[in-house]
């Protein structure tokens, strides 16, 4: 069995290389960076995977032609437009003379998903209390074959770990550092209503990053992921999101393990 690169090294100027495996893929990088990437790619066959997922979704995204929008979509917009509540504008004397917030306002001010503790915390107060009430998703999904390749790379690495939600949840997470992913088993989590949906995050430090909508878990079923994974991740979680996803989550996490 194959196993992947450490995720964990970085290139000879201090860059992280896995980070830059879609600007490959969009010819995006200078010819020097290009061939450091390169070098990094002889090595990382998590990288070289990716890549080829991502080099797959640009072929597909050039073989598809424009539309013109319906006639409609304006006069909706700004109807829309014209219903949301706008902010205030900020009266220059008032922003001028008004206190800097101190760290304690402005820590308070930070959305519960970048306090990375406030993930365990409120997926246990979640999981006890049986919520039942309840993006940008990721533009790039891993392949079906890429899926495949990490999940065997997770089942034979010799540091995969098994972390479970706690007792209050069902599911487990096989993590494996080596492999650069982590394999989501998914089970026992309400059906939601109509417009609702689960969506599953990865947490790096305060910064939460989608990786897929779990829309079969979102009927009541078992569901199963693989999700890339990069160094400083720190937990992964779910949550439950309106149908579509969300760029960042908009709900408390029903479900979620720590990864350091």
């Amino acid at each position: 069995m194959t196993h992947f690169a450490d995720p964990g090294r970085t290139g000879t100027d201090g860059t992280d290389p896995h980070l830059d495996t879609g600007a490959m893929a969009l010819h995006a990088l200078s010819d020097e960076e290009a061939e450091r990437f390169l070098d990094h790619l002889d090595g990382c066959s998590s990288c070289a995977l990716e890549l080829q997922g991502f080099r797959e979704t640009v072929a597909l995204l050039g073989s598809t032609f424009a539309q013109a929008p319906p006639a409609s979509l304006r006069t909706s917009v700004l109807a829309a437009a014209r219903r949301t509540p706008q902010l205030p504008p900020v009266v220059a004397d008032q922003a001028r003379h008004r206190a800097p917030a101190g760290p304690a306002r402005a820590k308070a001010a930070r959305a519960w998903y970048q306090r990375p503790a406030a993930w365990l915390t409120a997926a246990a107060a979640a999981a006890v209390l049986a919520v039942g009430t309840f993006g940008v998703v990721r533009s790039v999904t891993p392949t079906p074959d890429t899926q495949v390749a990490l999940a065997d790379c997770v089942s034979a690495a010799p540091d995969t770990r098994v972390l479970n939600p706690g007792a209050a949840a069902d599911g487990v997470v096989r993590f494996a550092p080596s492999c650069g992913a982590a394999v989501v088993d998914v089970s026992g989590l309400p059906a939601l209503p109509s417009g609702r949906t689960y969506q599953l995050w990865v947490l790096a430090g305060d910064q939460a990053r989608s990786v897929t909508l779990l829309d079969t878990a979102a009927t009541g079923q078992s569901q199963e992921w693989t999700a890339t994974t990069r160094a400083g991740d720190t937990a992964i979680g779910i949550t439950a999101e309106p149908t579509g996803g969300s760029p960042q989550p908009t709900s408390a996490p029903l479900w979620a393990v720590t990864l350091t």
